[in-house]
């Protein structure tokens, strides 16, 4: 009976090989990977605040200054007004004397009037709900102006239990005109009108504020 026959041997030359194209993988992967890295560093964080021209998906982007925030913005060359988003929080301290003293949430910024998008506040209970007397409202205003549009202060504070609102970006009197000097570096503040100071409660509220920061000519 035949034996039956071997497989021929592979060349030696084969290994050689073999193990010449796995370098040479290791070799694009690891320069792949740090161009990679590098062209996230550029976008996330800029060498130096000088440093202001970004590559972002194909578009060219440019700004004023890299770490100020009322920098141009411009995109492909088109001039843009970037939003920004303010989080803040306020104590139970700060809640009970709402109604007589103001509560800031943007600060103003000299040749810039703030345009809102909309304010989320959340009430976040603790032990014991708010009492609130009266029919009020919470407002933000720019201190002379109302800048959102109101929401009720009653089966918001006086709740056993988390609440959440949201208020848009719209001015008392939609569709009038105001000074430019009443805009003008104006902080952003948190009031409530029509009610006398809440009582009792121990919750706090987190805001966050959506706005752009538009120039005054």
């Amino acid at each position: 009976m035949a034996k039956p026959s071997k497989a021929p041997k592979a060349p030696k030359f084969w290994y050689a090989k073999t193990l010449f194209f796995y370098l040479k993988y290791l070799i694009y992967t690891e320069r792949f990977c740090d161009t990679f890295t590098k062209s996230m560093d550029q976008i996330l964080a800029p060498v130096s605040a000088n440093e202001t021209q970004f590559k972002y998906y194909g578009h060219d982007l440019t700004l004023g200054s890299a770490l100020d925030p009322t920098a141009t913005l411009t995109i492909n060359g088109i001039p843009r007004v970037p939003t920004l988003r303010k989080i803040g929080s306020l104590t139970s301290a700060q809640v009970l004397t709402l109604a007589t003293a103001n509560e800031p949430m943007v600060a103003g910024v000299p040749g810039f009037a703030i345009v809102i998008d909309y304010v989320y506040l959340e009430y976040i209970f603790v032990t014991t709900p708010y009492t609130v007397a009266g029919v009020g409202n919470f407002q933000v205003i720019n201190g002379a102006h109302q800048m959102v549009s109101s929401c009720a202060v009653a089966g918001f504070l006086d709740q056993g239990q988390n609440m959440i609102m949201r208020m848009n970006g719209t001015s008392n009197g939609s569709g009038t005109y105001f000074t430019a000097a009443s805009y003008n570096g104006a902080t952003l503040f948190l009031d409530l009108s029509g009610v006398t100071n809440p009582t009792l409660g121990d919750g706090t509220i987190q805001y966050t504020v959506q706005y752009q920061l538009i120039p005054i000519v």
